[in-house]
């Protein structure tokens, strides 16, 4: 396996109208932000952008051509681990600011998008955040936040995996591992980033076939609070924004599971108010939806899931078959 720096990556030639890896690298410790944050650079490169959490993680262009014969003939996944809706305030700002930027955003809503503070990542990009609410005139301070979130990194620096992990990063500060050409259909050693943005999981995830999914579980979600009106109104703001740069925006829903809609009522309570939400700002503002949470809707099979939350790609694919694919 290659080692390569971030620096010298940048400094490569464009190839074959992808990333700037042949293979893609190892995910690894490194936070996926900071990865996609380096391919966001690039962003004008493509046709569209996908934003969105590790749900949208396995929609790709490179990997299932059905996206490339609707709306997008390229795309750059640039879906984080845990995202917010604060993520994709900062990406959109960034890609605003290309000097060549796509032309549409797929904008990944799930069922704690419409909320506040329900991830922390993007607080590593704060600047970026307060620039986008300035834009929007809006005055939402952060100090708080970003105190607490100070006050996090230097808790972690008690902890000894964590300071270990951080002497090793000192002293291989920006390097990460690029893949040789592999079977993307079986996965890898490890988790990898292709080149357009998209994720492989590493080989004993990809290849679980009997993996039990019971879909309880209750992942950022507070009972009852399924959107905040402030929310509503930064997109509002958003798309307003994206318009104004020359960009189409496009909102997608990906599925979950047939036992979380079996077994997990607050679950199943959230995403029927968000979908019905979102579908309604949508059509105020002219957005158009794609997917849906409801599996069956995509004729999605339950074997088609790594886990009660991420569908597979050939799942997700389904969304991009045809635009009448709407649901």
């Amino acid at each position: 396996m290659q080692k390569i720096s971030i620096q010298e990556i940048l400094k490569t030639e464009w190839q074959k109208k992808y990333w700037i890896l042949k293979y893609g690298v190892v995910k690894g410790n490194r936070n996926t932000i900071d990865i996609k944050m380096d391919m966001v650079k690039y962003a004008g490169k493509f046709s569209c952008v996908i934003l969105g959490s590790s749900r949208v993680m396995q929609i790709s262009s490179y990997r299932y051509p059905s996206l490339t014969k609707t709306i997008c003939p390229s795309l750059l996944n640039l879906g984080t681990d845990a995202a917010s809706i604060e993520d994709v305030l900062v990406f959109s700002y960034v890609i605003a600011n290309l000097e060549s930027a796509p032309k549409k955003i797929i904008i990944g809503i799930d069922p704690w998008t419409l909320n506040m503070g329900r991830g922390g990542q993007w607080k590593r990009y704060r600047d970026k955040y307060e620039q986008m609410l300035l834009e929007f005139n809006v005055d939402q301070r952060v100090d708080k936040i970003s105190d607490s979130y100070l006050i996090s990194l230097i808790t972690n620096l008690l902890n000894f995996q964590y300071f270990k992990r951080s002497i090793i990063e000192l002293f291989h500060s920006g390097e990460i591992h690029e893949v040789d050409r592999f079977d993307i259909s079986l996965g890898y050693e490890e988790d990898i980033i292709l080149p357009d943005g998209s994720l492989v999981y590493l080989k004993t995830y990809s290849q679980g076939k009997e993996r039990s999914i019971h879909g309880r579980d209750i992942y950022k979600l507070i009972n009852e609070k399924w959107y905040d009106i402030k929310v509503i109104k930064l997109l509002e703001k958003l798309i307003l924004f994206l318009n104004k740069n020359g960009i189409e925006a496009y909102f997608v829903l990906t599925p979950y599971q047939q036992n979380v809609w079996k077994n997990n009522p607050v679950t199943v309570k959230a995403m029927t108010v968000v979908s019905n939400t979102i579908r309604q700002f949508a059509e105020v503002w002219g957005v158009q939806v794609l997917g849906s949470y409801d599996p069956d809707k995509l004729g999605c099979s339950e074997e088609q899931f790594f886990d009660a939350a991420h569908p597979k790609g050939t799942c997700v694919d389904r969304v991009f078959l045809n635009q009448s694919g709407l649901f």
